[in-house]
């Protein structure tokens, strides 16, 4: 029977999404075998498919990073923050990588389909290097904004619009050699680890490799939050997302509140703090303050389940340690968030503009998006001033535009099927 090797990075929010896609294959018959870290174990085999943990240090704790990697607590979002997770998270594991997904194309002689998320580098030696057991084909689902470069865009992590005018894309070819030389640590890291396995150093760099190398990439997004797909090569294709994952979960006392609100016609604001910059002093409690005198029901949860959450919060508010994209989102009037891209995604799948206060990992290149898009408003930080939140909220309140622009995007989610487009990626392999 054809096989399907998942393997994905650690982290929670680099697992699910792929998850989410995969009982369509399983329906089909398809024999899966998840390949992450052990704190997905219990995770991937709730949904009756085999887990193999990640070798070596490719299996690091990836719930709190800072926690695990202590340096990174120092370091301020921009070149030298992503340079060290590049190198730390994704380019060092990669060999041990690549030596797990071996091991398990070694126990069949039959043929295989590699799915990565597109952080997960362990695929790439199948595709620059001579192997006796190797995939027959390596699919890659892009999980945060596209990392490919071209000549209309700022690097990646910058959180600027496309170039329009000729200064604009010289101001851009000024700032894109300023970053390949800040990202040299991770472009040595990479060179050093594949020549260990016996292959040459690229010739371009590890974002545009996330890309390039695969041999279909399936961008979790639509053509409306992605302003490089004029420019994308045809093993691109964007596919939309899915929709989240619902965890059990008991809706708290007060949900009647938020009922009462819709039915009225009261604003329902909906504030939630990310999976990796944990921080509720950032942006959740900053925002509960702000609208304390606003007319509009806040909702608040810290995004996690077990999560400490305050005591006490405005009249207006009510706090959850979680609450389900699903559960909240058709109630919701503006989302305040930090930019996660999974969570932005899930807003504007359900037509919900937003206000984004976010610059580290991807999200400033999230919040750049939705506001090119006209979805939302990009406070450009991550700790926004009460007066930015509250005025941010007002506007998207009281200007129509940014409803119907979520609403536009909204429309493209629902047109297009992430799991069929997947399914069709994986047969194309057996069928060829």
């Amino acid at each position: 029977m054809p096989r399907i090797i998942v393997a994905t990075t650690p982290q929670v929010g680099h697992v699910l999404p792929i998850l989410s896609l995969l009982p369509r294959l399983k329906e089909q018959g398809y024999d899966i075998t998840f390949i992450t870290g052990s704190g997905s174990k219990e995770r991937v085999e709730r949904e009756g498919i085999r887990h193999v943990t990640l070798q070596g240090i490719a299996n690091y704790d990836a719930h709190d990073v800072n926690q695990t990697f202590p340096d990174r607590k120092r370091l301020q979002p921009g070149p030298e923050l992503l340079d060290f997770d590049f190198r730390v998270l994704f380019i060092q594991p990669l060999a041990d990588q690549t030596r797990t997904v071996q091991a398990v194309l070694d126990e069949s002689d039959e043929p295989s389909v590699l799915i990565t998320n597109h952080m997960f580098a362990g695929g790439w030696p199948f595709q620059l290097r001579s192997s006796n057991a190797r995939p027959v084909g390596l699919i890659s689902l892009g999980i945060t904004p596209l990392m490919l470069s071209t000549d209309a865009l700022a690097p990646f992590g910058k959180g600027l619009p496309p170039a329009v005018t000729e200064s604009e894309r010289h101001r851009y070819l000024q700032l894109r050699r300023d970053f390949d030389r800040d990202m040299q640590g991770s472009k040595a890291a990479l060179d050093a680890v594949l020549s260990e396995l016996g292959i040459k150093p690229l010739s371009y760099s590890f974002m545009d490799a996330t890309t390039l190398l695969p041999d279909m990439f399936l961008q979790m997004t639509v053509p409306g939050l992605e302003y490089a797909e004029a420019c994308l090569p045809p093993s691109v294709k964007l596919i939309g997302t899915a929709p989240s994952q619902v965890q059990a979960c008991s809706l708290p006392a007060w949900w009647s509140e938020v009922e009462a609100a819709k039915a009225a016609g009261r604003p329902v604001v909906f504030v939630t703090q990310g999976t990796v910059a944990r921080n509720l002093e950032d942006l959740v409690y900053p925002t509960l303050d702000a609208l304390a005198d606003s007319n509009a029901l806040i909702i608040a949860t810290a995004g996690k389940q077990g999560e400490h959450t305050k005591p006490f919060v405005t009249p207006n508010a009510y706090m959850a340690d979680y609450l389900p994209y699903e559960q909240i989102l058709p109630y919701v009037d503006v989302m305040i968030t930090n930019g996660g891209y999974g969570g932005v995604q899930q807003a504007l799948r359900h037509g919900v503009p937003l206000v984004i206060a976010g610059t580290s990992e991807d999200k400033a290149e999230v919040a750049a998006r939705v506001a090119w898009a006209g979805a939302g408003i990009n406070l450009k930080t991550d700790r926004p001033a009460t007066q930015d939140v509250s005025e941010a909220v007002t506007t998207i309140l009281r200007e129509g535009r940014f409803r119907r622009a979520a609403m536009t995007l909204s429309q493209q989610y629902r047109e297009l099927d992430p799991a069929l487009a997947l399914k069709q990626a994986v047969d194309s392999f057996f069928q060829s």
